[in-house]
């Protein structure tokens, strides 16, 4: 039931009904704290029950996909509950207990490295439930192609696009009762209705004027020097400088949680240095976070021309604003494919379409005929994603020509370990760069399957957004800066860095890299491969301790390891060594979870538990094609299959269990 449930859903469920009904939300508050190039931030997330009898909650959210969740609490009336970190079938198991006891409880676990589940139980009638949340996430540094301005970036998601569930996925009956729902879902009813919520999920619609869903952001920002303002660049806010720490707010009291909050701001040049080194010291434990913005080291000239095979998304959740923006990204990048240069198009939704069999060259005639193409495409249907990548990545490649992909998408899919594992298997000499699409983009897949790829993430959040993100992208899509990278300590510093393998850095992007170490380093040495080999010493100032460094090097560390699963290492061998990196820094993870108990029984064991439901608001610019004839008779036939497969396969069942007998 939870599929496709987006960022400020509070399910109240009944113990005897299989139904949710809509709790009161009151508001959304989020502080963060930002120096260097770290964030904390602390989310504050108040709903009311305003049933008669006890009830159990689930909500759901979203965070960055580079988020540290590194505390919880939970304040139910005048009782306050500080969760503890432990392996997730313990706290699960701890939960379940009490709230059997009538007891408060709160559960905290990862369902996607960037969708958490909160459940509480035995929520008194008439209380309000404040949701607390900590967490740590790295800033994104990056520099202007063309003017080589620096500068950072934040992003909290506020809502999501409802992720689809492929129908080969369902009929396999794959990831049941695991990162999806709360409890394993047990009858082929709820198959069909786990479908339904994957497709058409639950959502309200922003009506006028009227705030729904409110968030309040108040942002702290220190020790920085800034060249012009810090900008919101989907919603309007008010700064002022006091003591050097810059104040950020709405300009508004609050705002819909219907897109995501981003800021970004240009550092001054004559103060920021190439390299910064920040420090943590836990427990005896030395830890850094190594930025680093390598100079140019001379123009790489591109050996071969491109084949570029552009993949595009025009299922449902590419419906309204998002669709626009696709659209208007592709053709521009169509206009920045040189004549004797090869490319391809591919759509797709329920099912795929090529533009060519095969890439042609990038004549007017073939241009004109792939723009028409473009301009004719509308949202409708399924997002059955693998079929579209592995005809890209399977596309017979000309040895003389650079083959990559450009994949346009909102990423809106639950598979995203299906489609890694592929691109993991097919990439070969390919490169892969996504461009992320709508207002609240699945930017954990979109950046991840960018990693795989060895191409870059990009992100367009509006029309506006279209034409300089588009022009950065085609500045990196030539080639990569620098390759191979390595770094070098002083002798006799061990160092221990995550990822082990260093990505490959494009143009205009920042190197940061977590490392633990038993020596504070006064110097490193960076290698790379441009034209040639090309080395930087740097020296590094450590003097200053940085809170949230060390949880920010475990999570890439719990990253890395989790990536070692999609290139095939298995779980049973990973898992122990992700559970004592996160019980070790108080970190949440796929195998570990938050959970706090209230040890004073509040409710009997013969007083009921109430059921409601907080739909979550759809992103901004979003129009689900619910009308649209196609979608409906896909949709229906995909539930009459589905509901066929299920039938035939409980009748094989009871037919086996029978002849056991």
């Amino acid at each position: 039931m939870l599929n496709g449930v987006g960022t400020g859903t509070l399910l109240m469920r009944n113990n005897k009904q299989d139904s949710y009904q809509v709790a009161t939300l009151h508001s959304t508050q989020a502080k963060v704290s930002i120096s260097g190039p770290i964030a904390t931030t602390e989310i504050s997330q108040s709903f009311n029950n305003t049933g008669l009898d006890f009830a159990e909650s689930i909500y759901v959210f979203p965070l960055a996909e580079n988020s540290a969740v590194k505390a919880m609490e939970i304040h139910i009336g005048e009782r306050s509950i500080v969760g503890k970190i432990m392996e997730k079938k313990h706290a699960k198991r701890i939960y379940v207990q009490a709230k059997r006891q009538g007891k408060r409880a709160a559960l905290l676990e990862q369902s996607r490295p960037n969708l958490f589940t909160t459940s509480v139980a035995n929520i008194p009638a008439g209380e309000t439930v404040t949701v607390i949340l900590r967490f740590n996430q790295t800033l994104i540094l990056q520099s202007d192609e063309t003017s080589q301005v620096k500068h950072y970036e934040y992003r909290l998601p506020t809502t999501l696009t409802p992720r689809y569930q492929p129908i080969e996925q369902r009929l396999k009956n794959d990831n049941r009762a695991t990162e999806n729902t709360v409890e394993p879902d047990s009858t082929a009813n709820h198959e069909i209705k786990n479908l339904e919520q994957a497709i058409f999920p639950p959502q309200v619609k922003q009506a006028g004027e009227r705030v729904i869903n409110p968030i309040n952001i108040q942002v702290e920002m220190h020790e920085m020097n800034f060249d012009d303002e810090v900008r919101s660049l989907y919603q309007k806010i008010d700064q002022e400088t006091v003591d050097r720490v810059r104040h950020l707010s709405f300009t508004k009291h609050s705002v819909s949680m219907d897109q995501d909050f981003v800021l970004r701001w240009t550092l001054n040049e004559n103060t920021e240095n190439r390299a910064q080194f920040f420090t943590e010291t836990i427990e005896g434990e030395e830890y850094g976070l190594l930025v680093l913005s390598p100079p140019e080291p001379g123009q790489k000239t591109q050996s071969l021309p491109r084949e570029v095979i552009f993949i595009i998304d025009s299922s449902g959740s590419m419906g309204g604003a998002s669709m626009q923006q696709a659209k208007q990204s592709l053709i521009f990048a169509l206009d920045n494919i040189a004549p004797h240069e090869r490319f391809n198009i591919i759509d797709f939704d329920s099912s795929y379409t090529n533009l060519f069999t095969q890439p042609k060259e990038a004549s007017q005639d073939n241009i004109r005929l792939a723009k028409n193409f473009v301009r004719k495409l509308s949202a409708g249907g399924g997002t059955e994603m693998a079929r579209a990548l592995r005809s890209a990545l399977e596309m017979k490649a000309d040895g003389n020509f650079l083959k990559q992909i450009v994949f346009i998408t909102d990423g809106a899919v639950s598979n995203e370990q299906q489609l890694l594992t592929l691109l993991h298997e097919k990439l070969g000499n390919s490169r892969l760069f996504t461009v992320g699409i709508g207002s609240a983009p699945n930017s954990y897949f979109m950046r991840k399957a960018a990693d795989f790829g060895r191409g870059s993430f990009t992100y367009i959040g509006s029309l506006h957004d279209v034409q300089p993100q588009m022009s950065e992208l085609f500045a990196k899509i030539g080639s990569p800066l620098l390759q191979n990278i390595e770094l070098e300590f002083p002798t006799g510093i061990d160092i221990e860095q995550w990822p082990q393998q260093i990505p490959d850095l494009y143009a205009g992007e920042a190197l940061i890299v977590p490392v633990k170490f038993n020596h504070r380093p006064s110097w490193v040495t960076v290698k790379g491969l441009n034209n040639s080999i090309w080395v930087s010493t740097l020296t590094l100032d450590s003097s200053k301790q940085h809170p949230g460094v060390s949880s920010l090097w475990a999570r890439k560390k719990i990253e890395s390891l989790m990536d070692e699963m999609v290139r095939g290492q298995s779980e049973e061998s990973i898992k122990p060594q992700i559970i004592d990196v996160a019980l070790g820094h108080h970190l949440l993870s796929k195998f570990t979870s938050f959970v706090a108990v209230d040890e004073s029984t509040v409710r009997k064991q013969d007083q009921k538990l109430a059921s409601e439901k907080l739909a979550n608001l759809q992103p901004k610019g979003h129009r689900y094609p619910g009308t649209a004839s196609g979608l409906n008779l896909w949709y229906l036939f995909v539930l009459l299959s589905l509901s066929f497969a299920v039938i035939v396969r409980y009748r094989h069942i009871y037919v086996v269990s029978w002849i056991k007998r």
